[in-house]
């Protein structure tokens, strides 16, 4: 028995390497509706808590909108777990617990008619005690505003030209997929 927590251990403390997954949260298509999706029973040790391999994908949705023009770096991203994070038949974390996310980039709209941006990271979110490292980055550009035919005309085409993109905004309910950042060890909920 000892030994075998030792080799828990042991592995636990060996870093995540990532895999060919990108650093870059996936987006799910907005069309699709999410469904607790049961993941495989995750090993046990010693301790009775369930191992969550590194790279273990985690559904995420934007609780409210989100518009690009009110953030700034560093302000808070509202996303929430998209589903019920269910391995076998065992519940580790509720649809609808908050996920910390920031802000890393803000770019506004400028002349000529480019979209601003907004990019964003997340971090983690918390299963009954446990904080649950994740990570993922996600970038969203407003529609761009082409100048248009207009431009060919001396005097209106001076103002077109002056014409900016739209705001980044992100709907609530769009999803994405962020994956944990290491092992995580989780306790089913009662």
């Amino acid at each position: 028995m000892r030994n075998q927590a030792l080799a828990v251990l042991a592995l636990l403390a060996i870093p995540c390497i990532p895999s060919a997954h990108p650093q870059q949260v996936a987006q799910v298509p907005a069309a699709a509706t999410p469904v607790a999706a049961s993941l495989p029973t995750p090993f046990q040790d010693p301790s009775g808590k369930y191992i969550f391999l590194c790279e273990t994908p985690i559904h995420l949705a934007i609780a409210r909108d989100f518009d690009g023009k009110k953030s700034a770096v560093g302000n808070k991203v509202p996303l929430v777990l998209a589903e019920d994070l269910i391995a076998g038949n065992m519940l580790f974390a509720k649809k609808g617990a908050p996920v910390d996310a920031t802000v890393l980039e803000v770019i506004r709209p400028r002349p000529g008619g480019a979209p601003g941006l907004v990019r964003f990271q997340v971090h983690s979110f918390l299963a009954g005690n446990t904080i649950v490292f994740l990570h993922g980055t996600e970038t969203r550009e407003g529609q761009v505003r082409a100048p248009g035919a207009s431009v060919l005309i001396p005097v209106v085409g001076s103002f077109t030209a002056l014409r900016r993109g739209d705001e980044a905004v992100i709907k609530k309910g769009s999803l994405f997929t962020a994956f944990l950042a290491q092992d995580t060890l989780l306790a089913p909920l009662s």
